[in-house]
């Protein structure tokens, strides 16, 4: 009976730890030393409302693939890579950028930044605010990073998540910075989550965020360029 029962338990874990395999393509973006891994969610609505770059450190990297894989359900095409902690990272989002646009299509896009992985994306708007005309919002989540606001596009739709219960002092910085340079379109959010969770589909977080970009920064696709 003890067997039965692990063998079940097995199985069921199993299930929720890998449902991605048939849910996203395997892509490289970028040439030799700058070429990098990503993994690329297709929209599955036939009603497209743009595309998401999605950064991460590699901490909880599951949760950052659930996002791609519930949004995707939701009009999003989700690109999802992890940063390289390398001075080309900020190269890594040109190429990103370009692959959504030159290849997908997509002109109406949101970075979305999981921890450090904001550090790269802040010194990429700061280097290429010429250059980002697709860029329609950010999303933070878990940034630990003391950054000021000052260098964001006061046009754009921010959103800022912690998942713990006690929000750190760059979170509460950031909100102090927002106001101060007139970011009105900066919303902050403190969502309780559990400190693990392994499981795939839709949760707290995806309806936040999913919830969050539908009123924010939703579009149209564009034909892709020939």
């Amino acid at each position: 009976m003890n067997y039965k029962c692990f063998s079940l338990l097995f199985v069921l874990s199993s299930a929720l730890a890998s449902p991605l395999d048939d849910e996203h393509e395997a892509i490289t973006l970028g040439s030799g030393s700058q070429s990098f891994a990503a993994s690329f969610f297709f929209e599955k609505t036939g009603l497209p409302q743009g595309g998401i770059i999605l950064t991460h450190g590699g901490y909880h990297h599951h949760i950052a693939k659930n996002l791609g894989l519930v949004l995707s359900k939701h009009g999003w095409s989700v690109l999802v890579f992890q940063e390289s902690q390398e001075d080309s990272e900020t190269n890594a989002l040109r190429i990103a950028i370009q692959y959504m646009e030159s290849q997908r299509g997509l002109f109406n896009l949101v970075l979305l930044s999981s921890g450090s992985a904001w550090k790269n994306v802040s010194n990429f708007l700061l280097q290429d605010q010429g250059n980002t005309q697709s860029v329609k919002g950010l999303v933070l989540l878990n940034t630990k990073e003391l950054t000021s606001m000052k260098e964001l596009d006061p046009s754009l739709a921010i959103l800022d998540i912690v998942t713990s219960k006690s929000p750190t002092i760059s979170f509460q910085n950031r909100k102090i910075h927002a106001n101060r340079y007139k970011l009105n379109q900066y919303q902050q959010l403190n969502l309780h989550l559990p400190l693990y969770y392994k499981a795939y589909g839709e949760d707290k977080l995806t309806r936040r965020i999913r919830g969050w970009l539908f009123h924010n920064v939703r579009g149209m696709e564009i034909e892709k360029s020939s």
